[in-house]
């Protein structure tokens, strides 16, 4: 089969290109993509855009795109779009996050949503099915599951490059029935081009390799040390001062009294404002870090968010969990 790639856009906001059989026609898709930013409220953003016609025209699609940017935008997309036809797949590799979806995609398509994991089952006949990727993989073989399969959403897709689990993720994309399209999502795949070429040349399908390199949340790396925050630049500015700092602090206290300054540290970055939130600290031991966790929680409570908050958050992990 000869694959052809056609280069659609190239800019600082999108990368988009359809690798395809020669043979090939795209049908018309734009009336079916401007109804649905209609209901969503907002503008697309140029691949979410992309995206979605391609869903919209019945053909494949790899996005590649930085945590936050919006891919879960073109799997509500997807979903809505397939569902009406029989039973959607979304795929993921653990188990936190298929539950994570699971509870997100019933908000949107309430009763519609089945979850299958390793020791859950709720709804498994459902038209949209949130499943890990390993047991979706052994469903594809119950030729009952393949029959219904209208498409399927895999969830960071650069597992295929993962030596011991990314045979399932290969033999999925292979098995799947002829003519059901993909939609595959991941932050971290530079050769999304390729894959899309492999999926291309395996499935006889058109499929558009689409990415972004716009990150709507910048992302900053701080080394908190000493009694300062040390921004790290580009040419590792800041690394010198922090490691003086870590090195002037290093052995003087007991691990005790190391935690109780260490989530005094926290508290007072925290109280500084926005600037500084959301925040990831990373700390040595998981034991230390559960207890600086649990003490910056408790000195915190009341003061980045009123009593009424705290109770709808604490509601919510309980209705959740």
């Amino acid at each position: 089969m000869r694959v052809v790639v056609d280069e659609l856009a190239n800019t600082a906001e999108l990368y988009h290109a359809c690798v395809h059989p020669a043979q090939y026609q795209r049908g018309e898709t734009r009336a079916s993509v401007e109804m649905f930013e209609q209901e969503a409220g907002h503008q697309l953003e140029p691949f979410q855009l992309a995206a979605c016609e391609a869903v919209a025209a019945g053909e494949s699609a790899i996005v590649s795109a930085p945590t936050s940017a919006g891919k879960t935008c073109v799997a509500r997309y997807a979903l809505r779009h397939h569902m009406r036809m029989g039973m959607v797949a979304y795929t993921s590799p653990i188990k936190a996050l298929s539950n994570q979806k699971f509870v997100e995609f019933s908000e949107a398509f309430p009763g519609e949503v089945g979850l299958l994991t390793g020791d859950t089952q709720i709804r498994p006949d459902a038209r949209i099915l949130v499943a890990t990727t390993e047991i979706f993989r052994a469903r594809l073989g119950e030729a009952s599951f393949s029959r219904d399969l209208r498409a399927v959403i895999f969830d960071e897709i650069h597992y295929l490059a993962d030596e011991e689990r990314g045979v399932a993720w290969e033999e999925a994309v292979l098995m799947l029935p002829p003519g059901v399209p993909l939609v595959c999502l991941s932050a971290t795949v530079p050769n999304f081009r390729d894959v899309a070429g492999w999926i291309c040349e395996a499935r006889c399908t058109p499929v558009h390799a689409i990415a972004t390199l716009s990150r709507p949340v910048p992302l900053r790396h701080s080394v908190l040390a000493g009694q300062k925050v040390h921004p790290l630049g580009p040419a590792a500015e800041g690394v010198a001062a922090a490691n003086a700092a870590l090195s002037e602090q290093a052995g003087r206290t007991k691990e005790s009294a190391a935690m109780r300054e260490a989530a005094s540290k926290l508290q007072a970055l925290l109280a500084k404002g926005s600037e500084f939130r959301p925040l990831i600290v990373f700390s040595v031991g998981r034991s230390f870090c559960r207890q600086l966790a649990e003490m910056t929680s408790g000195r915190l409570r009341g003061k980045l968010r009123t009593s009424c908050e705290h109770g709808a958050l604490r509601g919510l992990c309980v209705e959740t969990l």
